[in-house]
């Protein structure tokens, strides 16, 4: 990048199937003036609309990342949680509502990215995978702390590193690297995503939100009753 011009990224992540926020996003003026989108994956489950999410995610122009939710779809549950018959059940559900091509192409996206802005490394992914198929769990509670992030990601060679999964936004410093939890764009209240701006070797990077009709998303959720809608109609506000 040259010194003088300006850069703008927008990060965000977790839309699960609400294309109500998905949609808000892309009307807003971070999304339009972006000069780079990043999505860090899970455009499905949860919400009740996955199919309209992932095909306007995988249409647009976004660097898109996979999740653990993705990776669900694109190749099924893991192992280890098939023995949940209400994940079963959702999880299930949902694959069956993201026809084939699009599984397909879930397949052919990568799980994390490195990027040089302003003298700096900056990681992008939806967390740390554990597998082939799957993720890490995220820190949570008292274990989210800066030792744990560093302790969690130190395999990862860069000085700022960007993550979803956690629903919660979040931010830490650990010596000398960085770790920001972009939080969910669907499933809280607000939504949430990220804006980096870069200009004259100088990094501005700001956690942002949008507000919308979530009630009118839940109270869908709730009358179209699929598996699981009740619990994560509950996720806005918690």
């Amino acid at each position: 990048m040259n010194n003088g011009s300006k850069e703008k990224i927008l990060v965000y992540a977790d839309v699960h199937g609400n294309y109500d926020a998905l949609k808000k996003l892309k009307k807003s003026h971070d999304y339009k003036t972006a000069t780079k989108i990043i999505f860090l994956g899970d455009a499905v489950m949860m919400g009740d609309e996955p199919y309209e999410c992932l095909k306007e995610i995988l249409s647009g122009t976004e660097i898109y990342l996979l999740g653990n939710h993705d990776s669900y779809s694109a190749y099924g549950l893991p192992k280890e949680m098939v023995s949940s018959e209400k994940k079963l059940s959702h999880q299930t559900f949902m694959r069956n509502q993201i026809p084939e091509n699009l599984r397909q192409e879930l397949k052919t996206k990568e799980k994390d990215l490195y990027l040089s802005l302003c003298g700096k490394t900056l990681y992008f992914a939806h967390y740390l995978w554990k597998s082939e198929f799957d993720v890490e769990d995220e820190l949570e509670g008292t274990d989210l702390t800066p030792e744990n992030f560093d302790k969690k990601f130190k395999r990862i060679k860069a000085d700022i590193i960007f993550v979803g999964h956690d629903h919660y936004p979040s931010h830490h410093i650990f010596k000398q690297k960085e770790y920001y939890v972009v939080g969910s764009l669907g499933m809280k209240i607000p939504a949430k995503y990220i804006v980096i701006e870069a200009q004259n070797n100088s990094l501005k990077i700001r956690h942002k939100t949008l507000h919308y009709n979530y009630k009118k998303v839940k109270k869908r959720m709730i009358k179209k009753d699929y598996p699981g809608a009740k619990v994560y109609a509950e996720y806005f506000e918690n």
